[in-house]
């Protein structure tokens, strides 16, 4: 089945620091030549840290990650972002939920889909004969049965009437054995429900559905009823397409394997990926235990020829797991690690060490970085979001760096407007491959944003290159 996906084209060579254009404000570019003056700004991609890790563990390819990062930048709408894998995916406790977090945090959250465990934190109430059901053949990922007369409602706990501000809402859905039809009603700010849709379920059992009703931007609650026969519901999904936040889409399961996860539920996976398209995905699990190093080498392959195809546009970044119990016997998360390393670097993703920064599992054990033997506790999952943000480059997400450069008295003086959080480091060049630091400002975490200002006397031709870094 692998010989069917198609291998997506290497992607293009991007530079580690990505060059912005200035905006040049009573700029002359003649005189600018003269003077051979390159102004560049680049992102510090977790510089110091990498120094620091073993060479053949360090964290490899960020670059790859700058089309998600130009894309947050510049989309005038949502920004998907997809975490996969096992229970070391679990959004309540996982990498993907604290950069989830982050993200909210930063730039809003602007929905989700089948579940939510982030603030807006939205949580079903099945009633009148609606089940909920085990993960099983159709879908890994658990999912509600629908009968005639049964109900679904999703509620915002955090919204005094229970909704959740969005555009669009509906449910991803698909038939049980036999026929199947369901009316959607959508409660406006806590107001009475409204009949928006009547839908049949998919006459195909294996092709999954999803039909938007589309409203103007506001606060809705969402409910389904069974009308005949029984619909299996997969999850909701409300997204307001008006933010510029993040949607939140996990996908795990507890102790699956790659394989059952790549191939059971097909239908389901391709359905979501296709009508989501995320634009970040990223893996996290615990697989070496289950496979030999090539067997996995393979299976890794394989997702990723399939998220290539139904997401040709996302970035994909592989996550190097922390320390076990097991690591005190076998070199089991040093062995698959090097393998997800390894496999990052032919096929072109992003791999971010989560290892060598807990150096062993005695140390993760000692600062209380373990739930069990296996799974990290939030306390580690913290830290290692902590490390990611700055690594991946996600804190200068956003951040104002349109520069204003211009000459005065003979100087050279540039003016920005400085972020809190945000170190800029200025370098001079002769030839532009050696940089001698120049000087670095900073605005404080928690301090306001604030115009800042550079100015030198350029008494020799030369190159200046301003390098945004994250102050820990």
């Amino acid at each position: 089945m692998l010989s069917s996906f198609a291998k997506p084209p290497a992607l293009p060579e991007v530079p580690e620091c990505a060059t912005l254009r200035p905006m040049y404000s009573g700029f002359q570019g003649k005189r600018l030549l003269l003077m051979l003056l390159l102004l560049i700004v680049c992102l510090g991609l977790g510089s110091t840290r990498a120094a620091e890790a073993e060479p053949e563990f360090a964290s490899v390819n960020l670059d790859r990650l700058n089309p998600f990062r130009q894309l947050f930048e510049t989309n005038s709408g949502p920004v998907t972002i997809l975490a996969f894998g096992d229970s070391l995916q679990a959004p309540w406790r996982s990498l993907g939920g604290q950069l989830a977090q982050r993200f909210i945090a930063a730039h809003g959250h602007a929905g989700y889909a089948l579940t939510s465990q982030h603030a807006p934190i939205c949580v079903p109430t099945v009633t009148n004969g609606a089940y909920q059901v085990e993960p099983d053949h159709i879908w890994w990922g658990g999912s509600y049965m629908l009968p005639a007369g049964g109900s679904i409602e999703w509620r915002n706990d955090l919204h005094p009437t229970g909704s959740m501000v969005c555009t669009e809402l509906g449910v991803h859905h698909m038939i049980s054995p036999g026929s199947g039809v369901f009316r959607m009603f959508v409660s406006s700010n806590g107001g009475p429900w409204n009949l928006m849709a009547r839908r049949m379920a998919s006459n195909d059992f294996t092709a999954p559905r999803f039909a938007p009703i589309l409203l103007p931007k506001g606060a809705y609650r969402l409910r389904v009823e069974g009308e005949s026969g029984v619909v299996r519901i997969l999850g909701p999904q409300m997204i307001d397409r008006e933010s510029r936040g993040i949607v939140t889409l996990h996908l795990f399961r507890d102790g699956a394997t790659l394989p059952f996860l790549a191939t059971v539920g097909e239908p389901v996976l391709f359905h979501l990926i296709r009508t989501l398209q995320p634009s970040l995905i990223h893996w996290h699990m615990k697989e070496i235990d289950a496979m030999s190093a090539s067997a996995l080498s393979g299976w890794l392959q394989y997702i990723d020829d399939l998220w290539r195809r139904l997401a040709p546009k996302a970035g994909v970044l592989w996550v190097g797991t922390p320390y076990e119990a097991a690591d005190l016997w076998t070199p089991r998360t040093r062995t698959q690690n090097k393998v997800v390393r390894d496999f990052a670097i032919r096929s072109g993703g992003a791999y971010f060490d989560g290892m060598t920064p807990f150096e062993s599992y005695e140390r993760m054990l000692s600062n209380s970085f373990l739930d069990d033997d296996v799974h990290p506790s939030a306390a580690c999952y913290s830290r290692m979001a902590d490390i990611a943000w700055d690594e991946l480059g996600f804190f200068a997400l956003r951040a104002d760096r349109r520069l204003q450069p211009f000459l005065e008295d003979g100087r050279l003086v540039v003016k920005w407007r400085g972020v809190a959080g945000i170190a800029y480091g200025i370098e001079l060049s002769h030839d532009l491959m050696n940089w001698t630091p120049v000087t670095t400002l900073r605005v404080a975490p928690g301090e306001a944003s604030q115009p800042m200002s550079f100015a030198r006397e350029m008494t020799s031709p030369g190159f200046l290159r301003m390098i945004l870094l994250p102050i820990e």
